[in-house]
């Protein structure tokens, strides 16, 4: 076996200095084979055909996405303006009823939340979630985003770029 591979994995004194660099080295390793298969990774494809229309045939580009995060527990506001100008308002609520186990599977157009008067509920299929999902992605940016991500998809993806973009800003401003 070469010595140049025994030293990276044996140290070559007793205080341990070449230990913590292979530490290092092997973290950072990991930590970027982690992000290559992230970022290589392709979400789950949807049925544009099975999309809600009110969502699906939004003109595009659109000129804003934003997403609000609500402490009730989670429930999501989206806010889509599209190439006109027109403001669509989405609510998924994080439950219907205190101890209802299903999670974000309602939908509800007028409104950043279930709650109000105007919001009326539309069905919520898989594609649709995955549409949405999509648009908040590609679209929306900021805290909320990251919070609506997470609790829509909930893959290891969106907390691997959240806690990313995170190390990034602490080790950029160290």
């Amino acid at each position: 076996m070469d010595t140049e591979i025994l030293t990276v994995f044996i140290p070559a004194n007793s205080d341990g200095g070449n230990l913590s660099m292979t530490r290092n080295k092997i973290a950072i390793t990991v930590f970027v084979a982690m992000g290559l298969g992230l970022l290589l990774w392709r979400p789950s494809a949807y049925d544009r055909a099975q999309v809600l229309p009110a969502v699906r045939d939004l003109p595009r580009p659109f000129q804003k996405v934003s997403a609000e995060w609500y402490l009730d527990g989670g429930s999501i506001g989206l806010e889509i303006t599209d190439a006109t100008g027109q403001i669509t308002k989405l609510a998924i609520p994080v439950g219907s009823e205190p101890g209802d186990s299903r999670r974000y599977h309602r939908l509800f157009l007028g409104a950043l939340y279930a709650k109000h008067s105007n919001a009326v509920e539309v069905a919520f299929s898989r594609d649709t979630r995955r549409y949405l999902t999509e648009i908040l992605q590609k679209e929306a940016s900021g805290a909320d985003r990251d919070m609506a991500l997470i609790c829509l998809r909930g893959s290891f993806r969106d907390y691997f770029e959240v806690f990313g973009r995170i190390a990034y800003r602490r080790l950029r401003d160290f």
